[in-house]
């Protein structure tokens, strides 16, 4: 008997899991940002589970994806074993089905699946966070690391509804589709923010708080010791490399924001395109429709890139097989897009990081009031 757990993202993509194991259904979960659901139409997208697949493949990345006479595979793993994951590029765009060997827990390429099965239904994907303040609905854009989040939540403890912080989805009209994944948030961030620092599990601040103990000790250690001495050196290394990975947190729109949030929606209004620059002031400034378009073409660019990789491998096997929708994705999204951005007002907002975020908002909420953004 097949055991199925679906998912519906705001009626416009759906996916079936049949015979997943809980650890895949807490995954995709995570992935798509929503609880399962049923359906009462055909899934946009069904995820079958299976042992192994017992064929050799021809790989042509190691470890990364890898063919047969007639399928593609993408590989992944947990760090202790690879699993494969049968995957139909020449389908994307329509309803279509991805097999895996049990034990693979997030769908690789999910949101690359998503987003070209709405680009092929007229809606535009969007790397940015979105939110509705003074009921006027804001996407920002910017280079990762370029201060979505910061100016997402710098709105937010002021009043603003969340809509997004990673991707989400514009119909031709204007209106936004918000996907309720995950927060990162650093620690720096959440310094600023009391209100969502409460939400973190204590020990995890406790984490934080000693490695920021760790960091003040290790500044007052000359740097001449640290290069000739191999345990302060092995130190050094190693604080950096648990302030990568500790300082900071993942957590759930449910968590930060209320169990009660539903799926959330906005409409497009206005663009902010974020940058970090080395001044230690926030600056706005209008732009053109032009220069608005090319930046945010160029960032969606940067996104796709890694999909990109995996495509032309699989265009490496199976040459007479191409997906028309993927090769055209450009054209298609920078119509989308100058439909979308008529009659919007653009911004371009530069700060130092780490910002702020008080600053950051009294800045850009005081410039779009000036400027009738607001």
């Amino acid at each position: 008997m097949t055991y199925s757990v679906d998912f519906n993202l705001h009626n416009l993509f759906s996916i079936r899991l049949e015979n997943p194991t809980s650890e895949a259904v807490k995954a995709v979960k995570n992935q798509v940002g929503i609880q399962p659901s049923v359906l009462n139409v055909e899934p946009d997208l069904t995820v079958c589970y299976v042992d192994r697949f017992n064929v050799p493949i021809c790989h042509t990345e190691m470890g990364t994806a890898g063919f047969t006479n007639d399928e593609f595979y993408v590989v992944t793993g947990d760090g202790r074993r690879e699993y494969r994951v049968q995957f139909p590029f020449a389908a994307l765009g329509q309803p279509c089905k991805v097999v895996c060997e049990t034990g693979t827990t997030e769908i690789p390429l999910l949101k690359l699946i998503i987003n070209l099965r709405m680009l092929a239904n007229g809606l535009m994907p969007i790397h940015a966070a979105a939110f509705v303040f003074d009921g006027i609905g804001m996407v920002v854009n910017g280079w990762p690391k370029g201060g979505k989040t910061s100016t997402l939540f710098s709105f937010l403890t002021h009043g603003a509804r969340f809509v997004s912080d990673d991707w989400l989805f514009v119909d031709p009209n204007g209106k936004i589709y918000g996907l309720m994944q995950p927060i990162k948030l650093s620690d720096w961030q959440l310094n600023q923010l009391p209100n969502y620092q409460a939400k973190v599990k204590p020990t995890k601040r406790w984490v934080i708080q000693g490695l920021r103990w760790l960091d003040t000790v290790e500044k007052l250690v000359p740097e001449w010791i640290r290069e000739k001495l191999l345990p302060a050196r092995a130190f050094h290394q190693g604080l950096r490399y648990l302030n990568k990975k500790q300082r900071h947190v993942t957590l759930s729109p449910e968590k930060l924001f209320g169990t009660n949030l539903d799926a959330p929606t906005g409409h497009f209004d206005l663009l902010l395109l974020t940058l970090s620059y080395e001044s230690p002031e926030v600056v706005i400034s209008p732009l053109t429709t032009d220069i608005a378009l090319e930046r945010l073409m160029a960032a969606l660019h940067y996104e796709w890139m890694k999909w990109e990789g995996y495509y032309s491998q699989y265009v490496y096997a199976f040459p007479h097989k191409r997906n028309i929708l993927m090769d055209t994705a450009w054209d298609k999204q920078r119509v989308l897009l100058k439909n979308i951005l008529t009659g919007k007002h653009f911004f371009s907002v530069m700060h130092p990081h780490p910002v702020y975020l008080d600053e950051l908002y009294n800045v850009v909420s005081k410039s779009l009031r000036q400027s009738n953004g607001l």
